[in-house]
């Protein structure tokens, strides 16, 4: 059940909503968990790769990646620019390229996180992200290097 609320304020118990209000029952009002969410560091010897993309109300879009240490130390990071694309194809860009870069520079105990869990999920099974067959291939052949890698969905 949806309600419009049409003023600020609280009201009595005893209150009585104007017409075009509707009343909650307790059963439909939906309880909710609150989780502390919080960065955490990679267990010795490994790096974590943590990714986001994103897309502009314009079409364009683009990644961010930080890869981080141990000790939490930052060990590299940076944004792209994309162009126009959806949201979907920023996250696994951003992802190839994030693993392109921990390769490069000789991390081979990788965690990746994202937000993405659509990404994430066929990474995981090996299978195309939806509409990026290309960037799919490209993110399989990294995945098939000799390294350890953990994905991780977060929020």
């Amino acid at each position: 059940m949806s309600c419009e609320q049409k003023s600020k304020g609280s009201l009595g118990r005893n209150h009585v909503p104007p017409s075009g209000w509707c009343k909650l029952n307790t059963k439909d009002v939906l309880r909710t968990e609150v989780k502390r969410i919080a960065w955490q560091k990679p267990p010795s010897r490994w790096c974590k790769l943590n990714t986001n993309g994103m897309q502009r109300s314009s079409g364009e879009a683009g990644c961010t990646e930080a890869i981080r240490g141990d000790t939490q130390e930052w060990l590299c990071g940076y944004s792209l620019k994309l162009g126009r694309q959806n949201s979907l194809s920023a996250e696994a860009r951003g992802i190839l390229e994030g693993l392109r870069i921990c390769w490069s520079m000789g991390f081979r105990k990788i965690i990746v996180e994202s937000d993405a869990k659509q990404v994430l999920e066929s990474m995981q099974q090996r299978k195309d992200i939806e509409g990026n067959s290309i960037v799919s291939k490209e993110i399989r052949k990294a995945l098939n290097k000799e390294w350890e890698i953990e994905i991780r969905h977060v929020y």
